[in-house]
């Protein structure tokens, strides 16, 4: 028997602007899990910052950082949302209620 998933995997690239700049999201396996182990350990400014860094890279962190935290939280979110294949919306919804006590 032999199996092809080649029709089945998608493959498709995510990518998130900001201020005018698009930015490529990488959303692979081993990225995706060292962010999640990271956001583990603590979901402090810096821990958030490296997540991003390791998603999109240090230029992106760049311009998260001229933001208002508000906007800063909404950009976290949207490059969280890029990562897993996520509306924004789900994923704004799951962050909201992970920080409802």
């Amino acid at each position: 028997m032999k199996i092809n998933l080649d029709d089945k995997l998608t493959r498709d690239i995510s990518t998130i602007a900001i201020n005018g700049k698009e930015f490529k999201v990488n959303k692979t396996k081993n990225a995706v899990l060292k962010v999640l182990a990271l956001l583990d350990e603590g979901d402090s400014a810096e821990n958030i910052d490296k997540a991003v860094e390791l998603l999109v890279g240090a230029e992106f962190v760049g311009e998260m950082n001229e933001l208002s935290f508000g906007d800063y939280k909404t950009a976290f979110i949207g490059v969280m949302a890029a990562a897993m294949d996520m509306t924004f919306e789900d994923a704004k919804a799951r962050f909201d209620s992970a920080q409802t006590p």
